[in-house]
């Protein structure tokens, strides 16, 4: 999903040229290009990078970058461009998501996507086809901007598809203010690591001492029940919590490459940016 094409129409051959990158940004105050900049340079220093080179042009709201090392743009823009937004969250089942959508008006609209009968002890709530899902989010938004939502339910699709191609669903449970268990202030390193049992790598988290507190009081909360972890409204994996983890550590997992799991413990190690960026243009 992150190391998706962003840009069919560019040539992504790796050269040994500099890598050239302007991105830009709506919010053109300097204090959040700043901001912006040092989570970048966090990132590309957490993915390996060493010779980068930062311009920082406040009227336009863009940043510059010049990047050595022959890298090639498809791999270095996820890096430049996500919001790497990170969700600790504790989910719905799917029992308790057609009960609450079964308590409003539009059930018989929700029914076309969600079961009669549901499994209490499943976090995927439904599966939907692909295509249907730009509709069904539009759905779910408009329900949620008329109040029949419930509060603090939010719909996020999963990371990788089903057996049949279709896209598994997952409803988020957030606190009051629409805020998740923990973020990515709970996290002090992330790493990427590969093994050669299961010939697949995952991303290994370790919390600060009061995102390790956190983390514990959730785990705890939720012995029995699922948690998601997340990355802008994308849920990489839900597993059912077995006992509480108190040791201040925690696995994403879910099939990765090792350029997939050194991408994301990279965003993770280097936060969230502050704004949105889009990308004016590169060149290799």
């Amino acid at each position: 999903m992150l190391l998706g094409s962003l840009f069919p129409s560019i040539n992504y051959g790796s050269t040994a040229n500099p890598l050239k990158a302007i991105i830009e940004s709506k919010d053109t105050r300097p204090e959040v290009l700043e901001s912006a900049r040092e989570v970048l340079l966090k990132r590309l220093e957490a993915y390996g990078v060493q010779d980068v080179e930062v311009k920082t042009m406040p009227d336009k709201g863009q940043l510059a970058f010049s990047i050595g090392g022959g890298y090639a743009a498809k791999e270095i823009m996820p890096l430049l461009l996500t919001a790497g937004r990170l969700e600790f969250c504790e989910v719905y089942t799917q029992a308790e998501a057609v009960q609450a959508l079964k308590g409003s008006e539009d059930w018989k609209n929700w029914a076309r996507w969600f079961p009669e009968s549901a499994d209490n002890a499943r976090a995927v709530v439904a599966t939907i086809a692909a295509a249907d899902l730009p509709e069904f989010q539009r759905f779910a938004q408009a329900r949620a901007g008329n109040g029949s939502l419930p509060a603090g339910l939010e719909f996020a699709p999963g990371r990788l598809p089903a057996e049949d191609g279709s896209i598994e669903l997952y409803a988020l449970r957030y606190n009051n203010g629409h805020r998740p268990l923990a973020g990515s202030e709970a996290v002090k390193s992330s790493n990427a690591e590969y093994t050669e049992a299961s010939a697949s790598a995952f991303v290994g988290i370790t919390f600060n001492k009061e995102g390790a507190e956190r983390w514990a009081q959730a785990t705890r909360d939720n012995i029995g029940r699922p948690l998601a972890i997340a990355m802008d409204g994308i849920v990489f994996m839900a597993p059912k919590v077995m006992a509480e983890i108190n040791f201040g550590k925690a696995q994403i997992s879910g099939d990765f490459s090792l350029q997939e799991a050194k991408l994301l413990a990279a965003l993770i190690q280097g936060g969230e940016l502050p704004a949105a960026f889009h990308l004016v243009s590169v060149s290799e």
